[in-house]
């Protein structure tokens, strides 16, 4: 666990995303890095996969601390990949 250093200025506008996500834990902590510094990424809604069996909650935690707003959205698994298939339709 780590803080944000506190001479860290605040940036004059800031970026959101949707991010769909399927075992991808090992990758999650450099993806947020990223563009939490870069964007400066400040709103993330993460959609889990129905058949992912890892949980990014304790990795999304972390972020909230330093002020990364974050919904997790758990897709039901009982409509398996047939969301995702509606959601592109819908593009």
């Amino acid at each position: 666990s780590w803080d944000a250093p506190a001479a860290v200025k605040k940036p004059p506008f800031h970026f959101s995303a949707c991010l769909i996500i399927k075992d991808s834990n090992i990758i999650l902590p450099e993806w947020l890095a990223y563009h939490y510094t870069r964007l400066p990424l400040r709103r993330l809604i993460v959609a889990v996969d129905p058949l992912s069996v890892t949980d990014p909650s304790p990795i999304l935690d972390e972020y909230a601390r330093i002020g990364l707003n974050t919904t997790i959205w758990q897709l039901d698994p009982s409509k398996g990949r047939d969301l995702f298939s509606e959601y592109k339709q819908r593009q």
